[in-house]
C-alpha cells in the first residue's frame, strides 16, 4: 500500500514518488510526454483534467482503501 499519492508532471516527480513509496499520478499537461513519465510506473496518466477528473478521483479512492 502506498504512503499516499503524488501528482506530478516531471521525471523528478516520478523519482520522488517511487523513492517515498507514493502512488504516482503522471500529468502530461506540464510538457513531459506520457512515454517519458511511464518509466516511473504511474498508477494513472492524466492528459486532460476535464475528461479524466473522475478517473483521478476513482484512483485516489481505490488507493485509500
Amino acid at each position: 500500500m502506498p504512503n499516499g499519492v503524488l501528482v506530478g508532471d516531471t521525471g523528478g516527480d516520478g523519482v520522488a514518488a517511487n523513492a517515498g513509496h507514493f502512488a504516482f499520478v503522471a500529468v502530461t499537461t506540464g510538457g513531459t510526454s506520457a512515454k517519458k513519465l511511464s518509466k516511473f510506473s504511474p498508477v494513472l496518466v492524466v492528459d486532460d483534467w476535464a475528461t479524466q477528473l473522475e478517473d483521478f478521483l476513482a484512483t485516489v479512492k481505490r488507493l485509500a482503501k
